[in-house]
C-alpha cells in the first residue's frame, strides 16, 4: 500500500477528503514498525550493516505520536 500523510499548517480552514478501499485502514507509523518490531540484527543487516548500538540509539528517538508537530500548530493557530 501507499504511505499517506496529511496535515494543514496553515491557520486557514482546509478541507480534507480521501477514500480507502479497507473498512478499517488504521495507522502505521512506518519508522516505529520497522525499527521497533524487528530485532536489531535483522534492521541493521538490511540497512547496509549498522550496528546494534545504532539501531538502538535511533528507537529511543522514534515519536510515538504520528501527528508530531500538532500541539505547537494548534497553539499557533489559537485552537
Amino acid at each position: 500500500g501507499a504511505i499517506h500523510f496529511e496535515q494543514n499548517l496553515n491557520c486557514t480552514p482546509a478541507t480534507f477528503v480521501a477514500a480507502f478501499n479497507s473498512e478499517d485502514p488504521g495507522v502505521l507509523t512506518i519508522g516505529n514498525s520497522f525499527f521497533g518490531s524487528l530485532p536489531a540484527t535483522v534492521v541493521g543487516a538490511s540497512l547496509g550493516g549498522l550496528n546494534i548500538t545504532t539501531i538502538e540509539d535511533i528507537r529511543v528517538h522514534l515519536v510515538q505520536n504520528p501527528s508530531v508537530g500538532i500541539a505547537e500548530c494548534r497553539q499557533r493557530c489559537g485552537l
